[in-house]
Protein backbone atom coordinates (compact mmCIF):
# COMPACT_ATOMS: atom_id res chain seq x y z
CA UNK A 1 0.00 0.00 0.00
CA UNK A 2 1.05 3.74 -0.49
CA UNK A 3 -0.12 6.89 0.74
CA UNK A 4 1.19 10.23 1.53
CA UNK A 5 0.62 13.80 2.94
CA UNK A 6 2.26 17.05 2.26
CA UNK A 7 2.14 20.81 0.54
CA UNK A 8 0.92 20.98 -3.20
CA UNK A 9 3.30 23.59 -3.38
CA UNK A 10 6.67 22.10 -1.97
CA UNK A 11 5.47 18.48 -4.40
CA UNK A 12 5.02 20.76 -7.54
CA UNK A 13 8.27 22.47 -6.66
CA UNK A 14 10.03 18.86 -6.64
CA UNK A 15 7.80 17.25 -9.22
CA UNK A 16 9.30 20.42 -11.36
CA UNK A 17 12.75 19.49 -10.53
CA UNK A 18 12.47 15.56 -11.39
CA UNK A 19 10.42 16.34 -14.46
CA UNK A 20 13.55 17.49 -16.57
CA UNK A 21 14.94 13.88 -16.71
CA UNK A 22 11.18 12.51 -17.91
CA UNK A 23 11.30 11.84 -21.06
CA UNK A 24 8.44 12.68 -24.09
CA UNK A 25 9.80 10.61 -26.88
CA UNK A 26 10.84 6.91 -24.93
CA UNK A 27 9.53 3.54 -26.64
CA UNK A 28 9.87 2.32 -22.79
CA UNK A 29 6.49 3.75 -20.79
CA UNK A 30 8.66 3.46 -17.27
CA UNK A 31 10.64 6.31 -19.05
CA UNK A 32 7.87 8.99 -18.80
CA UNK A 33 6.71 8.22 -15.36
CA UNK A 34 8.05 9.71 -12.02
CA UNK A 35 8.49 7.61 -9.26
CA UNK A 36 7.35 8.67 -5.45
CA UNK A 37 8.23 6.95 -2.79
CA UNK A 38 6.86 6.70 0.90
CA UNK A 39 9.72 5.46 3.29
CA UNK A 40 9.43 5.93 7.23
CA UNK A 41 8.77 9.81 7.21
CA UNK A 42 10.40 10.49 3.91
CA UNK A 43 8.78 10.98 0.55
CA UNK A 44 10.99 11.00 -2.34
CA UNK A 45 10.52 11.75 -6.24
CA UNK A 46 12.85 10.52 -9.03
CA UNK A 47 12.78 10.30 -12.64
CA UNK A 48 15.60 8.84 -14.95
CA UNK A 49 15.51 8.76 -18.87
CA UNK A 50 18.84 6.37 -18.94
CA UNK A 51 20.60 9.67 -20.19
CA UNK A 52 20.11 12.14 -17.32
CA UNK A 53 18.24 10.94 -13.90
CA UNK A 54 16.79 13.50 -10.62
CA UNK A 55 15.85 12.44 -7.51
CA UNK A 56 14.52 15.09 -4.60
CA UNK A 57 12.67 14.62 -1.57
CA UNK A 58 9.25 16.78 -0.43
CA UNK A 59 8.81 17.69 3.13
CA UNK A 60 5.83 15.17 4.30
CA UNK A 61 4.52 12.35 5.83
CA UNK A 62 4.64 8.90 4.55
CA UNK A 63 1.45 7.43 6.43
CA UNK A 64 1.97 4.19 4.69
CA UNK A 65 5.12 3.08 2.60
CA UNK A 66 5.14 2.01 -0.46
CA UNK A 67 5.73 3.69 -4.37
CA UNK A 68 4.10 4.13 -7.43
CA UNK A 69 5.08 5.25 -10.92
CA UNK A 70 2.80 7.96 -12.42
CA UNK A 71 3.23 9.78 -15.68
CA UNK A 72 4.99 12.46 -15.34
CA UNK A 73 3.30 15.04 -18.03
CA UNK A 74 -0.22 14.08 -16.34
CA UNK A 75 1.01 13.95 -12.35
CA UNK A 76 3.35 17.68 -13.24
CA UNK A 77 -0.72 19.13 -14.84
CA UNK A 78 -2.79 17.60 -12.12
CA UNK A 79 -0.71 18.76 -9.03
CA UNK A 80 -0.14 22.52 -10.87
CA UNK A 81 -3.88 22.26 -11.40
CA UNK A 82 -4.73 22.21 -7.31
CA UNK A 83 -5.30 24.90 -4.70
CA UNK A 84 -2.83 25.52 -2.12
CA UNK A 85 -2.74 23.73 0.95
CA UNK A 86 -2.14 19.64 2.13
CA UNK A 87 -3.05 16.86 -0.38
CA UNK A 88 -3.23 13.28 0.18
CA UNK A 89 -2.01 10.90 -2.61
CA UNK A 90 -3.02 7.25 -1.92
CA UNK A 91 -2.47 4.04 -3.64
CA UNK A 92 -5.17 1.54 -5.30
CA UNK A 93 -5.20 -1.53 -7.18
CA UNK A 94 -4.64 -0.11 -10.55
CA UNK A 95 -4.67 4.17 -9.60
CA UNK A 96 -3.59 6.65 -7.72
CA UNK A 97 -5.94 8.90 -5.61
CA UNK A 98 -5.15 12.59 -5.28
CA UNK A 99 -6.87 14.47 -3.09
CA UNK A 100 -6.73 18.31 -2.13
CA UNK A 101 -9.46 20.17 -0.66
CA UNK A 102 -12.51 19.31 -2.70
CA UNK A 103 -10.74 18.17 -5.56
CA UNK A 104 -10.39 14.62 -6.67
CA UNK A 105 -8.36 13.57 -9.24
CA UNK A 106 -7.73 9.55 -9.93
CA UNK A 107 -4.40 8.52 -12.35
CA UNK A 108 -3.64 5.27 -13.65
CA UNK A 109 -0.84 3.51 -12.09
CA UNK A 110 2.43 2.67 -14.71
CA UNK A 111 4.44 -0.51 -13.67
CA UNK A 112 7.02 0.82 -10.78
CA UNK A 113 8.67 -2.65 -11.62
CA UNK A 114 9.70 -1.52 -14.84
CA UNK A 115 11.52 1.92 -13.70
CA UNK A 116 15.38 1.91 -13.74
CA UNK A 117 16.50 3.69 -10.83
CA UNK A 118 19.86 6.14 -10.54
CA UNK A 119 23.11 3.97 -9.60
CA UNK A 120 25.21 4.66 -6.62
CA UNK A 121 28.24 5.83 -7.42
CA UNK A 122 30.54 5.20 -5.17
CA UNK A 123 33.46 3.05 -6.68
CA UNK A 124 37.00 3.11 -6.03
CA UNK A 125 36.93 4.93 -9.85
CA UNK A 126 34.57 7.98 -8.27
CA UNK A 127 36.16 11.29 -7.61
CA UNK A 128 34.16 14.19 -5.74
CA UNK A 129 34.55 17.86 -5.79
CA UNK A 130 33.18 20.35 -3.95
CA UNK A 131 32.68 23.86 -4.89
CA UNK A 132 30.19 26.95 -4.22
CA UNK A 133 26.97 27.19 -6.87
CA UNK A 134 27.38 31.23 -7.75
CA UNK A 135 31.10 29.79 -8.99
CA UNK A 136 29.30 26.72 -10.86
CA UNK A 137 26.81 28.50 -12.56
CA UNK A 138 29.33 31.42 -13.45
CA UNK A 139 31.67 28.96 -14.92
CA UNK A 140 28.62 27.64 -16.75
CA UNK A 141 27.36 31.05 -18.20
CA UNK A 142 30.09 31.60 -19.29
CA UNK A 143 31.33 28.60 -21.37
CA UNK A 144 28.03 27.37 -22.41
CA UNK A 145 27.62 29.44 -24.94
CA UNK A 146 31.01 28.45 -26.72
CA UNK A 147 29.43 25.05 -27.04
CA UNK A 148 28.01 23.68 -30.89
CA UNK A 149 25.28 21.78 -30.54
CA UNK A 150 24.23 21.15 -34.03
CA UNK A 151 27.83 19.16 -34.85
CA UNK A 152 28.03 15.79 -35.55
CA UNK A 153 31.11 16.43 -33.19
CA UNK A 154 29.92 15.48 -29.57
CA UNK A 155 32.90 16.92 -28.45
CA UNK A 156 31.70 20.39 -28.78
CA UNK A 157 28.82 19.84 -27.51
CA UNK A 158 29.97 19.05 -23.86
CA UNK A 159 31.67 21.56 -21.25
CA UNK A 160 35.22 20.20 -20.90
CA UNK A 161 35.49 20.22 -16.63
CA UNK A 162 39.41 19.56 -15.51
CA UNK A 163 39.91 19.31 -11.59
CA UNK A 164 43.24 19.24 -9.65
CA UNK A 165 43.97 18.08 -6.23
CA UNK A 166 45.38 21.15 -5.43
CA UNK A 167 41.88 22.99 -5.58
CA UNK A 168 41.55 24.59 -9.33
CA UNK A 169 38.50 23.91 -11.33
CA UNK A 170 38.67 24.58 -15.06
CA UNK A 171 35.90 24.21 -17.24
CA UNK A 172 36.23 24.38 -21.26
CA UNK A 173 33.94 25.29 -24.09
CA UNK A 174 34.68 25.08 -27.97
CA UNK A 175 33.14 25.08 -31.46
CA UNK A 176 35.41 25.87 -33.91
CA UNK A 177 35.28 29.14 -33.84
CA UNK A 178 36.22 30.00 -30.61
CA UNK A 179 37.23 28.54 -27.59
CA UNK A 180 35.89 29.65 -23.43
CA UNK A 181 38.00 28.84 -20.47
CA UNK A 182 36.99 29.69 -16.84
CA UNK A 183 39.18 28.94 -13.69
CA UNK A 184 37.77 28.70 -10.17
CA UNK A 185 38.71 27.46 -6.69
CA UNK A 186 37.23 24.15 -5.35
CA UNK A 187 38.16 21.68 -3.12
CA UNK A 188 39.05 18.48 -4.50
CA UNK A 189 39.67 14.83 -3.36
CA UNK A 190 41.23 13.94 -6.46
CA UNK A 191 41.70 14.85 -10.22
CA UNK A 192 38.85 14.96 -12.54
CA UNK A 193 38.83 15.30 -15.78
CA UNK A 194 35.73 14.46 -18.43
CA UNK A 195 32.82 16.20 -20.65
CA UNK A 196 29.63 16.98 -19.29
CA UNK A 197 26.90 17.37 -21.98
CA UNK A 198 25.90 21.20 -22.07
CA UNK A 199 22.30 20.52 -21.44
CA UNK A 200 23.13 18.58 -18.19
CA UNK A 201 25.10 21.52 -17.23
CA UNK A 202 22.86 24.12 -17.93
CA UNK A 203 19.70 22.70 -16.30
CA UNK A 204 21.83 22.06 -12.84
CA UNK A 205 22.73 25.97 -13.17
CA UNK A 206 19.50 26.45 -13.27
CA UNK A 207 17.87 24.13 -10.63
CA UNK A 208 20.69 24.74 -8.03
CA UNK A 209 19.93 28.00 -6.98
CA UNK A 210 20.75 29.86 -4.00
CA UNK A 211 23.71 30.18 -1.93
CA UNK A 212 25.72 27.36 -0.22
CA UNK A 213 27.76 24.43 -2.60
CA UNK A 214 27.58 21.77 -4.84
CA UNK A 215 28.92 18.36 -4.78
CA UNK A 216 30.21 16.39 -7.62
CA UNK A 217 31.11 13.42 -8.48
CA UNK A 218 32.67 11.51 -11.63
CA UNK A 219 33.07 8.27 -12.30
CA UNK A 220 34.05 6.57 -15.78
CA UNK A 221 30.66 7.16 -17.06
CA UNK A 222 28.22 9.54 -15.06
CA UNK A 223 28.91 12.78 -13.46
CA UNK A 224 26.64 13.00 -10.62
CA UNK A 225 25.41 16.67 -8.84
CA UNK A 226 24.46 17.08 -5.26
CA UNK A 227 22.64 19.94 -3.41
CA UNK A 228 20.28 20.14 -0.32
CA UNK A 229 18.29 17.81 -1.16
CA UNK A 230 18.38 17.33 -5.16
CA UNK A 231 20.74 14.68 -6.83
CA UNK A 232 21.08 14.92 -10.45
CA UNK A 233 23.46 12.72 -12.54
CA UNK A 234 24.10 12.54 -16.52
CA UNK A 235 25.59 10.61 -18.53
CA UNK A 236 29.57 11.63 -19.92
CA UNK A 237 30.28 12.23 -23.77
CA UNK A 238 33.33 9.57 -24.58
CA UNK A 239 36.36 10.76 -26.22
CA UNK A 240 39.70 12.30 -25.75
CA UNK A 241 39.51 16.35 -25.51
CA UNK A 242 41.14 19.06 -28.15
CA UNK A 243 44.60 19.84 -26.90
CA UNK A 244 43.44 23.32 -25.67
CA UNK A 245 46.48 24.50 -23.85
CA UNK A 246 48.17 24.22 -26.99
CA UNK A 247 45.67 26.07 -28.82
CA UNK A 248 45.67 28.93 -26.45
CA UNK A 249 49.56 29.18 -26.79
CA UNK A 250 49.18 30.85 -30.24
CA UNK A 251 51.59 33.95 -31.01
CA UNK A 252 49.33 37.29 -29.84
CA UNK A 253 52.89 39.97 -30.04
CA UNK A 254 50.42 43.10 -29.25
CA UNK A 255 48.77 43.25 -26.02
CA UNK A 256 46.36 45.79 -25.31
CA UNK A 257 44.30 47.06 -22.32
CA UNK A 258 41.26 48.27 -22.74
CA UNK A 259 37.94 49.46 -20.23
CA UNK A 260 35.72 46.75 -20.28
CA UNK A 261 32.51 48.73 -20.11
CA UNK A 262 33.76 51.19 -23.05
CA UNK A 263 34.83 48.28 -25.38
CA UNK A 264 31.52 46.68 -24.82
CA UNK A 265 29.71 49.48 -25.44
CA UNK A 266 31.66 49.79 -28.95
CA UNK A 267 31.07 46.01 -29.98
CA UNK A 268 27.41 46.40 -29.36
CA UNK A 269 27.24 49.77 -31.37
CA UNK A 270 29.01 47.97 -33.93
CA UNK A 271 26.30 44.97 -34.24
CA UNK A 272 23.64 47.58 -34.41
CA UNK A 273 25.06 47.77 -37.96
CA UNK A 274 26.67 44.77 -38.47
CA UNK A 275 25.00 42.00 -36.73
CA UNK A 276 21.82 41.13 -38.81
CA UNK A 277 24.12 40.73 -41.93
CA UNK A 278 26.75 39.01 -40.27
CA UNK A 279 29.73 41.74 -41.34
CA UNK A 280 32.64 41.95 -38.84
CA UNK A 281 33.12 44.99 -36.68
CA UNK A 282 37.09 46.23 -37.20
CA UNK A 283 39.39 46.86 -34.76
CA UNK A 284 42.58 49.28 -35.79
CA UNK A 285 45.19 50.45 -33.79
CA UNK A 286 46.74 53.70 -33.63
CA UNK A 287 49.87 54.22 -31.05
CA UNK A 288 47.07 54.71 -27.82
CA UNK A 289 44.17 54.90 -29.56
CA UNK A 290 41.84 52.50 -31.37
CA UNK A 291 39.57 52.73 -33.94
CA UNK A 292 36.17 50.40 -33.52
CA UNK A 293 34.14 50.18 -37.03
CA UNK A 294 31.34 48.60 -39.06
CA UNK A 295 29.87 48.72 -42.08
CA UNK A 296 26.77 47.13 -43.93
CA UNK A 297 23.64 48.52 -46.15
CA UNK A 298 22.07 49.28 -42.64
CA UNK A 299 24.66 51.84 -42.50
CA UNK A 300 27.75 52.38 -41.13
CA UNK A 301 29.83 53.87 -37.20
CA UNK A 302 32.96 54.58 -36.17
CA UNK A 303 34.48 54.97 -32.83
CA UNK A 304 37.78 55.74 -31.49
CA UNK A 305 38.97 54.60 -27.77
CA UNK A 306 41.74 54.95 -25.73
CA UNK A 307 44.20 52.12 -25.63
CA UNK A 308 47.22 50.85 -23.64
CA UNK A 309 49.26 48.92 -25.63
CA UNK A 310 52.53 46.64 -25.67
CA UNK A 311 54.45 45.36 -28.49
CA UNK A 312 55.64 46.06 -31.94
CA UNK A 313 53.57 47.99 -34.80
CA UNK A 314 49.36 48.69 -35.08
CA UNK A 315 47.08 46.10 -36.53
CA UNK A 316 43.85 45.72 -38.08
CA UNK A 317 41.36 43.02 -37.84
CA UNK A 318 38.07 42.00 -37.56
CA UNK A 319 35.74 39.93 -35.43
CA UNK A 320 32.18 38.71 -35.43
CA UNK A 321 30.44 40.91 -32.96
CA UNK A 322 27.97 38.50 -31.36
CA UNK A 323 31.15 36.02 -30.45
CA UNK A 324 32.63 39.33 -28.80
CA UNK A 325 29.68 40.27 -26.78
CA UNK A 326 29.01 36.91 -25.20
CA UNK A 327 32.30 37.01 -22.98
CA UNK A 328 31.68 40.75 -21.89
CA UNK A 329 28.58 39.50 -19.89
CA UNK A 330 31.25 37.15 -18.08
CA UNK A 331 33.98 39.14 -17.00
CA UNK A 332 33.29 41.64 -14.12
CA UNK A 333 36.40 43.23 -14.28
CA UNK A 334 36.95 46.45 -14.82
CA UNK A 335 39.99 46.34 -17.41
CA UNK A 336 40.37 43.12 -19.85
CA UNK A 337 43.40 42.15 -22.38
CA UNK A 338 43.01 41.60 -25.94
CA UNK A 339 45.71 39.82 -27.25
CA UNK A 340 46.40 39.98 -31.14
CA UNK A 341 48.72 38.57 -33.79
CA UNK A 342 48.01 38.64 -37.38
CA UNK A 343 45.11 39.75 -38.95
CA UNK A 344 44.52 35.85 -40.02
CA UNK A 345 45.44 34.72 -36.44
CA UNK A 346 43.53 34.21 -33.55
CA UNK A 347 42.92 36.66 -30.74
CA UNK A 348 42.82 35.93 -27.04
CA UNK A 349 40.84 38.08 -24.52
CA UNK A 350 42.11 37.35 -20.86
CA UNK A 351 40.23 38.68 -17.55
CA UNK A 352 42.28 41.12 -15.37
CA UNK A 353 42.58 38.49 -13.12
CA UNK A 354 43.37 35.95 -15.66
CA UNK A 355 40.43 33.93 -14.27
CA UNK A 356 39.21 33.97 -17.55
CA UNK A 357 40.82 33.13 -21.07
CA UNK A 358 38.76 33.82 -24.41
CA UNK A 359 40.07 32.60 -28.24
CA UNK A 360 38.75 33.74 -30.87
CA UNK A 361 39.03 33.26 -34.87
CA UNK A 362 38.77 36.61 -36.48
CA UNK A 363 36.89 36.74 -39.78
CA UNK A 364 38.63 38.04 -43.38
CA UNK A 365 38.24 41.96 -43.42
CA UNK A 366 40.17 42.22 -47.06
CA UNK A 367 40.42 45.91 -47.81
CA UNK A 368 36.81 46.52 -46.51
Amino acid sequence: MFKISCDQGSFLESINAVSKAVSTAATMPALKGILVEADGMQIRLSANNLETGVETTVPGMALEAGEVLIDGKMLQETIKSLPSGDLTMTAEICAVVVTCGKATFRIPQMKAEEYTRMENMTGEKAVSFNMKRADYRDMVSGTLFALDNTSDNKLMSGVHIEVDPAGKAVFTAIDGHRIAVLRRECEAAGAVDCIVPGKSMNEVARLAGGSGDIRITVDEHRILFEYDDVKYTSRLIDGKYYAVDQMLQTATPTKVVLDKVQFAGCVNRGNIVAGREKKPVIFQSNGTEMTVSAKSSLGDMCEVIDIAKEGSGDFRIGFNPKFLIDPMKTIEDDKITLLVGNPKSPAKIVSEDDSYTYLILPVNIGNA
